[in-house]
């Protein structure tokens, strides 16, 4: 994402269960503090102390291909997992998270500043979680899921 020439990564972990995005970081270079700090922020978003075999799967990214990543996967016990090369598809929840990213946030955060885009990205991902109904899950949100899955059962 380019705002005011200011390019910004994003990194993001979605629970494929109920697609919340449970994890995400900002920056303006794409490297392995940024994905480390993604991971680290799902955990405590899940009040998890290790990742006990979760598949955490990533696109053919240079930080995804890192041996400072592979450490980490290796100190939090999660499998690494990446997508073949040029196939979009492999890791499509993701994709279609960050198309809904660029073309909703612009309406719903307009954006004067780089800065802005810092403080408004956590509100972006608050409205995808908790009032952004989704087609796969019945139209509810990612949050709403969650909750009826857990009375449910």
């Amino acid at each position: 994402m380019t705002v005011k020439e200011v390019k910004f990564f994003i990194s993001a972990i979605i629970d494929i269960h109920n697609r919340e995005v449970i994890g995400f970081a900002i920056s303006t270079h794409p490297n392995a503090d940024l994905v480390d700090g993604t991971v680290r922020q799902a955990m405590k978003a899940r009040g998890l102390t290790d990742l006990k075999q979760a598949v955490l799967h990533s696109d053919q990214g240079s930080v995804y291909s890192s041996m400072r990543h592979h450490r980490l996967a290796e100190e939090l016990s999660f499998i690494p997992s990446m997508s073949r090369k040029a196939n979009c598809w492999d890791n499509a929840v993701i994709e279609s998270f960050f198309s809904h990213l660029k073309t909703e946030f612009p309406h719903l955060f307009p954006v004067d500043s780089a800065g802005q885009v810092i403080e408004d990205l956590p509100k972006f991902i608050a409205y995808f979680n908790e009032e952004r109904g989704q087609k796969r899950l019945g139209y509810l949100t990612p949050a709403a899921y969650l909750k009826v899955e857990k009375i449910a059962s």
